[in-house]
């Protein structure tokens, strides 16, 4: 009968915590507050589709490394600990 008890207690906490998790987001079925669209600022692009980022490395329009003669590089290896952008 204790077993039983302590299942049923345990079974009940578990639910109030799944109902404290979503009533805080959820009222009636509908969000409290729904996700904003953020507006996505246009990418700069070069006359050759290039772009650049953060770090000041040059991209071509399908996401490869270039240098400044447009020859695709190698994927950059960042040692552990490393910073990304010198």
């Amino acid at each position: 009968m204790k077993v039983v008890s302590v299942l049923a207690l345990a079974a009940m906490g578990a639910a109030g915590v799944v109902e404290a998790q979503t009533s805080d987001q959820y009222t009636g079925g509908q969000m409290q507050n729904p996700p904003s669209p953020q507006a996505q600022t246009p990418v700069r692009t070069a006359p050759d589709g290039s772009f650049r980022d953060e770090c000041g490395f040059r991209y071509n329009s399908r996401g490869d490394r270039i240098d400044a003669r447009g020859r695709v590089l190698p994927a950059p290896v960042t040692p552990p600990n490393g910073r990304s952008c010198k």
